[in-house]
């Protein structure tokens, strides 16, 4: 008895339908681990991009609190209420300076019309 089933055993492990059998479970073990690999290798990838974006956004969030600290500061208020509205301060005078238009720049349309020939005539030929 010990030996049929001994041979059965040994007929059963020896035979191509077995091997057969493995070799497909095999491939498809195979199959399956490269879709994970693949996906894993996607997934890092991804990873990468994100902490990328996180150490920009934290860079850029450092700079916008430094923006923000600055703008709190009362010589950052005032230097824009000046600017921007052109305000001052109770005590302060301010003084506008309007400079005077020299006459001898201004030339009228005629007058450069009249010039202008000259002129390129001056820088070609001389």
């Amino acid at each position: 008895m010990k030996d049929r089933k001994n041979n059965g055993l040994k007929m059963f492990f020896s035979s191509t339908n077995l091997t057969i059998l493995l070799a497909v479970i095999f491939i498809f073990c195979l199959i399956a681990l490269g879709k994970q690999t693949i996906k894993f290798l996607s997934i890092r990838s991804q990873i990468r991009d994100l902490e990328k974006n996180i150490v920009a956004l934290e860079e850029k969030n450092g700079q916008l609190n430094n923006l923000l600290m600055q703008a709190n500061t009362d010589f950052y208020k005032e230097r824009e209420a000046r600017l921007k509205f052109g305000l001052q301060r109770p005590d302060e005078k301010v003084a506008i300076i309007i400079p005077e238009k020299d006459k001898n720049s201004q030339i009228d349309k005629k007058q450069f019309q009249q010039i202008n020939p000259i002129n390129w005539w001056d820088y070609f030929f001389r």
